[in-house]
């Protein structure tokens, strides 16, 4: 299964929101 760069994209902006989610919480 090869990725593309949007799907490198796609996931790396769901880590990203994941982690601003986590710190604005506390």
């Amino acid at each position: 299964m090869k990725l593309s760069l949007c799907d490198v994209i796609a996931v790396l902006y769901c880590f990203l929101f994941n982690l601003t989610y986590i710190f604005a919480r506390n």
